[in-house]
């Protein structure tokens, strides 16, 4: 009987341990829950993620996610006037182009 409690008593701080594990879990979950929703409404960086600096964070015409100039390579020293895509829109555009020239 002795064995069975100390074997019971475990179980429940284990299954203690368990349930603050699985909260931190849950919020680490959320948050990336909702860091992928700003990334995708342009609010963060595609890049880093971040939602800070949206002063130098530009919006692709193509795809309306953000992007910090800083983020970018080659890195843009300004925020360029005009329509602007993105690595990814630009290098689809490009291949549309090409196939259209074939």
């Amino acid at each position: 009987r002795e064995a069975k409690e100390r074997v019971k008593s475990y179980a429940d701080v284990e299954n203690s341990d368990l349930g603050s594990s699985d909260d931190e879990e849950d919020k680490a979950l959320r948050q990336e829950k909702a860091v992928d929703a700003a990334v995708e409404s342009g609010e963060a960086c595609f890049l880093c993620r971040r939602e800070d600096q949206g002063e130098y964070m530009l919006l692709c015409d193509g795809c309306n996610k953000g992007f910090h100039i800083m983020c970018l390579q080659p890195r843009l020293k300004s925020i360029p006037t005009g329509d602007w895509s993105c690595p990814l829109c630009a290098a689809v555009a490009e291949k549309e182009e090409e196939r259209d020239r074939a």
